[in-house]
């Protein structure tokens, strides 16, 4: 399959060229062109690369944000969660209020995993293993960075998701 795409790639490329008078042009073997594979890996690699979209994979700046020294435990997690949604993805302060209440239901902020085919972390992901693609999900930022992602592209806001796990008991 490979090989037939190559063919017509480069039979495209003869008929799309422009017109060079005949004395010119050096005929190159067409198996030479077909058996050379690491350019086509190239271009293959690089397709791939630019089809994935760019909204799965979250951005790594706002989790460098620097954390007071004075702030442990809870008041830890929320404050990087409140500076985090702010940042990441423009929600008002509003947003963090429905937030804080979710997660406080949720999990009490609790970061524990019980089981990683369970649910578990901040977000009470089901599986927990979900968040492994964001990073170590044993650690907060990431569980935190998840949950996030996962109410953006689940319910566009945090007040939304708030108001669904309120009527059905889950989000």
């Amino acid at each position: 399959m490979l090989r037939r795409l190559i063919a017509v790639a480069v039979g495209s490329a003869v008929f799309l060229s422009p017109a060079v008078p005949a004395a010119e042009v050096q005929a190159t073997p067409v198996t030479k062109v077909v058996t050379s594979q690491t350019a086509v890996r190239k271009i293959t690699t690089v397709t791939r690369v630019a089809a994935i979209p760019t909204a799965v994979r979250p951005s790594s700046r706002p989790i460098n944000l620097r954390i007071p020294g004075t702030y442990h435990g809870y008041p830890r997690r929320k404050y990087f969660a409140r500076h985090y949604i702010l940042r990441a993805y423009g929600w008002r302060v509003g947003q963090f209020g429905c937030l804080n209440r979710l997660w406080t239901k949720e999990s009490n902020w609790g970061i524990k995993i019980p089981r990683p085919s369970g649910p578990g972390g901040i977000p009470q992901a089901l599986p927990a293993t979900k968040m492994k693609r964001f990073g170590n999900m044993y650690h907060f930022r990431v569980q935190i960075v998840w949950g996030a992602w996962y109410i953006k592209h689940r319910w566009h806001s945090p007040c939304r998701a708030w108001a669904h796990s309120r009527s059905h008991n889950w989000y």
